[in-house]
């Protein structure tokens, strides 16, 4: 199949920013979107979300269910199916946690997500996110998490906003791409 992942949107941060918003980018064209964040530093050692935009807003307050999630952090897997991550605000959470600048300089995390069912007006949006990262210098322990979400809504997405739990985004680079349905 040619042409089955058609960039529609990419972002490469330099200097430190808060937030990255995507403007509306998102369409009618493709149901179903990928998100790829590579070499990504953060300010501080924490997460990153993908916020919905609908109306050309950003959401807010909670809509998104998390059905699981699975990590690897100091060589230990843990899973967590609906518990303390159940009822959230956003889409998809993922690089839990990218280290920052300041504990890791070559932190370099690669954040992914694919958005499933984002153009339905009667469906809920789905969206799996995965992230792999460096957890610490001294012990050299890959930082692994993949996290399923739903929108328990029918919105219609036409954007994101990128932003961590805190601080800047201090660099990276950031595309989406939609996905044809053929």
């Amino acid at each position: 199949m040619s042409n089955a992942m058609v960039e529609v949107w990419s972002y490469e941060v330099t200097t430190p920013v808060a937030s990255i918003d995507t403007g509306t980018i998102l369409g009618a064209t493709y149901d179903t979107y990928y998100f790829v964040g590579v070499n990504i530093s953060l300010q501080n050692n924490v997460s990153v979300r993908l916020i919905p935009k609908v109306g050309g807003s950003a959401k807010s307050g909670t809509f998104g269910n998390c059905a699981n999630y699975t990590q690897l952090i100091g060589g230990t897997w843990t899973t967590n199916s609906n518990g303390s991550y159940s009822t959230r605000d956003f889409i998809t959470h993922i690089g839990f946690n990218v280290l920052s600048e300041t504990s890791n300089s070559a932190s370099n995390a690669f954040l992914e997500a694919t958005i499933m069912n984002s153009q339905s007006g009667s469906h809920n949006t789905y969206s799996i996110g995965n992230s792999i990262g460096c957890e610490d210098t001294t012990t050299n322990y890959g930082r692994h998490l993949q996290v399923a979400t739903e929108d328990d809504t029918a919105d219609v997405y036409d954007g994101f906003v990128i932003q961590p739990d805190s601080g800047n985004i201090n660099k990276g680079k950031f595309k989406i791409y939609g996905l044809i349905n053929s």
